[in-house]
Order: C-alpha cells, then structure tokens, then sequence
C-alpha cells in the first residue's frame, strides 16, 4: 500500500512538471507574439495635423500636394482620399501607407475630402478631422502640370528604345513628347501623341545625360514641361578577372574567401556595376549551389560539407548591360 502511495505521488510530480513546461511555452510564444506591442510606443490617443490642402482650399493645379505634421512613435502613415466626402463616397481615390510626410497625386477635377492617421506595430492613431477641398474646373492650362511616371529620374537606360510613361490630365487632348541633349538642350527626337505614353525607336544615341520632357496640350492653351533627368549607358561592364583562390585550389577549411577584379569601367556613363558570384557542384552550372549579387570585388562563403566545388562571376549594371561570365575555377575541399 505504501509502494502505490509512493507511485502515485511520483505521477502527481512528474504531471505537475509536464503542466508547468507547457505553461511556460505558453507564455514564451504569448510574450514572442506581444513584443511589437509592448516595445512600441502608444500612439492611440495622438492625432495627426494636417498642413494642406487646408479647409475648404479651392486649388487650381491639378497635382495636388499633401502634407502633415509628423507624430513621435509613428512608423507609417495612412492616407485616405475620396470624393466627394466620407459620408457619402462616390469614389475612394487612395487608401495607402506612406512612410513620408508628404505625397503629390494628380487629382482630376472634383470635389474631395482626405484624412491621415498614423500606425505602428502595435498601435493607430486616431484620423484626423476630414478636409474638404475642390479641384478647379479650368481647362486652361498654363498653370497645369503633368506627372511623369516611368523612367525615373537619374534612371540609367541602356537604350532610348524604351516606353516613356506620363498621367493622363484631364484636359489635355494630346502630349509633346522630346528627348533633349542636357549638355547643349539640343532636341534628340519629339513626337506628339494622344496616348500618355511614347515608345521611341532605337536610334544611333551617344551614351551620356539626357532629359525627357513632356507637356499636355489643349485647343487654346498647353502646360510648361515635366521633365526628368535619364543617362544613357550602352558599354557592357568588364568581365570579371578571377583572382584566387586558384584553379584546383584544395583545402580543409569550409570557409572560403572568394576575390575577383572588374577593371577600369569603359564607355562615356558609368551605371553602378553589381556582381554575381555563382557556386555549383557542376561546371556546367545547371544547378546552382549558391548565389549572390555584390557592389564588391569579395565575398567569404561557408560551405556545408567537403566536395569539390566551381566558381565563377559575372557584372550587370543598372542600365541592364551585362558582362559574360568569367573563367571557371574549381576548389576541394577535403
């Protein structure tokens, strides 16, 4: 009787142990799960200030220009525009998380209100009070914009033979579009278009700065130019020249520092040059081990396991000229 006791008080124990382990996970992944909120400052009582549009603004520009006060412990801010009001939308324009203070958007002629709250990983603040604001119906345009979309400026091209993107304003019924010289503002190429996008051809283009220009045109008026910056970049970069370890290199160590060198850059427009470094079990390269993309000429790898291994590298820059792969290396690992 005293031996079942004794059984019996030890089953107790150990089911205790097994209630105060799972206990414990428990609250490891409940407190794994809480850490944004109890890391991150409440913010739930703030409100955002906006600055512009204010009440009741009646703007005769078609990009309109948002912006608020920034609010300590906010890591994105939500933006929130509708037409005409909150109380009656017929239309939600943008529901969005901006990082910024401030965003332009081009805004057709309407009736709007906007508001903005902030958030973080744990908490929001309230929204702001809605604004009212009024896009002006002038279909003159001189005092307009366009907004440009694609390339980006100081975008690094290859060729001039790509799709130049614009949005559409309201009432413009057709675009000027140029493509001028930054140095001597000589006009490389112009074309007029219906559409909010042009596609040139490929022609016989120096490599250097440029800028694409575009302007919205109506029966009795036409806005200044948008324009943005673009370099031309038509040199493939270097092929990498390997520098060690050497071919057949053998070794015990599973940690490898792998070196190369790329060279003086040529052509006119240097793009910034990105490597790919490339490790397989197979000089044919059919299945890759391991890759990364590098602004360096060096990488140290960690490899997993002994084997005999193969390198090589390869250089792209930004305005998407590539360099052909390197020589082939092969090191073993014992």
């Amino acid at each position: 009787m005293v031996l079942k006791k004794k059984n019996c008080m030890q089953e107790l124990f150990f089911k205790t142990i097994k209630q105060v382990k799972v206990i414990t996970i428990v609250g490891i992944i409940l407190l794994f799960f809480s850490c944004d909120s109890v890391f991150e400052e409440d913010i739930s009582n703030d409100i955002i200030q906006t600055i512009i549009p204010k009440q009741n603004d009646t703007l005769k520009k078609n990009i309109v220009n948002f912006r608020w006060n920034m609010v300590e412990g906010v890591v994105d801010y939500q933006l929130q525009i509708v037409k005409p009001d909150f109380n009656n939308i017929d239309e939600f324009i943008i529901d969005s998380l901006i990082t910024e203070l401030e965003i332009d958007l081009l805004l057709n002629p309407a009736k709007y209100q906007w508001r903005v709250r902030g958030l973080n990983n744990g908490y929001e603040t309230i929204y702001s009070e809605p604004i009212d604001f009024v896009v002006d119906s002038i279909s003159d345009l001189s005092n307009q914009n366009i907004l440009l979309n694609f390339p980006e400026n100081n975008k690094y091209l290859n060729s001039i033979a790509t799709t130049f993107s614009w949005h559409k304003h309201f009432y413009a019924t057709s675009y000027l579009y140029q493509f001028v010289d930054a140095d001597s503002n000589n006009i490389i190429e112009q074309f007029t278009t219906n559409n909010d996008f042009y596609t040139p051809t490929e022609q016989s283009t120096n490599e250097g700065e440029y800028k694409w220009k575009v302007k919205g045109i109506n029966d009795f008026s036409e806005t200044v130019f948008a324009e943005r910056i673009v370099f031309i970049d038509k040199t493939s970069p270097n092929i990498p020249s390997l520098t060690s370890p050497d071919d057949n290199f053998e070794t015990t160590s599973l940690s490898i520092t792998f070196d190369w060198d790329l060279g003086v850059d040529g052509g006119n427009t240097h793009a910034p040059i990105s490597r790919t470094l490339e490790i397989s079990t197979e000089d044919s390269f059919v299945t890759i081990l391991f890759e990364t993309k590098l602004v360096v000429d060096t990488f140290n790898y960690t490899f997993s396991n002994t084997g005999t291994f193969y390198w090589r590298v390869k250089a792209i820059d930004s305005a998407d000229n590539e360099s052909n792969y390197s020589t082939v290396r092969k090191i073993i690992i014992n």
